[in-house]
């Protein structure tokens, strides 16, 4: 049912006359409700760079492509990359190009509050794995790595593409993606 093996050892090591009842931490620690988006981002080499990664195999239905989120520091410049599953659920030509498509930016809200960016801080890619590149700045960085953000592609019609994702992080921020962009901040 998805629940980490230590919970079944927790609960037969009680004894037959107490209950073993998980603490909030243990409930999200053991996977017992499983805690909903992006979440414990790891680091990991990429490319002579740090990068911050995380999947979610429930984020992608029939129209969301966005499967695992990256950050990354590249050139002093905190990026968020998006990707699909495989290449075959990557975004055709036709979404990808410019001239074509109806996506004019991105934005993230966070406790810290909300960030809008327009195009010309957005890439899309078309036939692969990687969906899109978010450009930021070094306050919506900051925010990410801060705390909870949800990250959303903006599309002003029926373009068929939704891509986003919210970054669930712990109590302080998520320590992989403030790393992740330490050169950045």
């Amino acid at each position: 049912m998805g629940a980490k093996p230590e919970l079944f050892e927790l609960m037969s090591g009680t004894s037959p006359n107490k209950m073993f009842i998980p603490t909030r931490d243990e409930i999200v620690a053991l996977n017992i409700i499983p805690q909903p988006g992006f979440h414990d981002f790891q680091l990991k080499p990429k490319d002579g760079l740090i990068v911050a990664t995380a999947t979610d195999e429930r984020n992608p239905g029939p129209l969301e492509r966005v499967y695992e989120i990256e950050t990354l520091c590249w050139n002093q410049m905190p990026i968020i990359n998006f990707y699909a599953a495989s290449d075959r659920q990557g975004l055709s030509s036709e979404i990808a190009s410019s001239e074509t498509t109806h996506i004019d930016g991105f934005r993230i809200s966070t406790d810290s509050g909300d960030f809008e960016y327009g195009k010309d801080r957005l890439k899309l890619y078309p036939g692969t794995r990687l969906l899109a590149s978010l450009f930021l700045d070094s306050n919506g960085a900051r925010a990410v790595g801060n705390g909870s953000a949800l990250v959303v592609v903006n599309s002003y019609t029926a373009s068929g593409v939704l891509m986003g994702g919210h970054i669930t992080a712990p109590s302080g921020g998520d320590a992989a993606i403030v790393a992740s962009f330490r050169g950045c901040l």
